[in-house]
């Protein structure tokens, strides 16, 4: 029984490099990904207080993961369960729960 449709190439593939648009979406995924690594390294609050929201919640992009960190970021302090440790962690959760 012969085989139906094109045969790969992957040799030709190799020297094409990136067909189609691919190539966009990964200078623009490389481009985000320096951004919030930029706004990482300024990880410290906002206002000196060690547990106040890092610098990426800034980001107008990251509005609804501040406003998380603000509603629940007190009472987790009050009940002694928002430990300075714990700042990076609870800010990828209010990112996952502004989403």
């Amino acid at each position: 029984m012969a085989k139906r449709g094109r045969r790969g190439d992957p040799v030709a593939q190799e020297r094409k490099g990136h067909p189609g648009r691919r190539r966009k979406s990964v200078r623009a995924m490389v481009a985000e990904a320096d951004r919030i690594a930029g706004l990482l390294a300024q990880a410290p609050a906002e206002n000196g207080e060690a547990l106040a929201p890092p610098v990426l919640l800034q980001d107008p992009v990251y509005a609804p993961a501040l406003k998380v960190w603000r509603d629940l970021a007190p009472e987790l302090r009050r009940t002694n369960r928002l430990g300075s440790v714990h700042r990076d962690q609870f800010a990828m959760f209010c990112v996952y729960f502004g989403e």
